[in-house]
């Protein structure tokens, strides 16, 4: 078991995890990224290198959950050679900005606790809150990493989410305006059940993930009480000038993760 001092709001690593076949779990992760993707966007999910890379990927997120060493190494803490995981999940997925990482992340996460779930229930079910802290780690690094498409040579820009598309028209509307991303909590899962955002646009963004737009002086004070009721982690992010709505709502998905990878409600 790793002895390791613990850090505030880090869950303790799982010792004694079902080992993971990780090329079935990559075979999982790439069939949910595909099913993710409209059928016009599913060719730009990189088969081969999910299938060449993918494992790689699950099992660095399995070392991760069972030691810190492994945690640190998502994003090249731990001083590895090569890229990190954080580095290669962009041309690993083809995940061209934040919101498309973060999303490829959340679906490996998915397929790595199904596949746990089915090994040993009960081991399964402890390393959840380890498995979402590692995960959150990693999509907060990568989204960070995350570098426009004429830059990094992809293959053109992300198509937005409708949600997406209205909350940055939205907030470019606004003479000052901020844009707060919530994951959604298990028992809360439709936007529906949120509480009501005075002065303020409720979108949700897909399953698991909303979007709220408000002015921006309290915004963070919205943002502590959403998630101070609903107990989720939320990023804020306020507009700078005449910068892009698109790019808002990008920091405010990346603060969403950087809160849930620190274990802090708000970021």
């Amino acid at each position: 078991m790793d002895r390791s001092p613990q850090l505030p709001g880090r869950p303790r690593p799982v010792a004694g995890l079902p080992p993971l076949d990780a090329d079935a779990v990559a075979h999982a992760w790439l069939l949910a990224l595909l099913a993710g993707r409209p059928l016009d966007r599913a060719e730009l999910v990189p088969v081969g290198a999910v299938a060449v890379r993918g494992p790689d990927l699950v099992r660095a997120v399995a070392a991760a959950v069972a030691d810190d060493r492994g945690l640190e190494g998502l994003d090249g803490g731990a001083g590895g050679a090569g890229p990190s995981p954080a580095e290669a999940l962009h041309d690993v997925t083809g995940a061209a900005g934040p919101a498309d990482a973060v999303a490829a992340v959340e679906a490996l996460r998915r397929a790595i606790g199904a596949a746990w779930l089915r090994a040993d229930p009960e081991v399964a079910s402890a390393a959840g809150d380890r498995l979402a802290h590692a995960c959150a780690r990693l999509a907060a690094a990568a989204a960070a990493t995350a570098a426009a498409p004429e830059v990094r040579g992809g293959g053109g820009p992300p198509v937005a989410t409708d949600a997406e598309v209205r909350a940055a028209r939205l907030v470019e509307a606004e003479a000052e305006g901020a844009v707060i991303a919530l994951e959604a909590a298990p028992h809360t899962p439709t936007v529906a059940s949120a509480p009501a955002v005075p002065d303020g646009h409720v979108l949700a963004a897909e399953p698991g993930r909303w979007l709220v737009v408000v002015p921006a002086d309290g915004a963070r004070a919205v943002a502590e009480r959403l998630a101070a009721q609903l107990g989720v982690h939320a990023g804020v992010a306020v507009r700078e000038g005449d910068e892009a709505g698109s790019a808002v709502v990008a920091r405010a998905d990346e603060r969403c993760f950087a809160a849930r990878a620190a274990g802090q409600p708000v970021a």
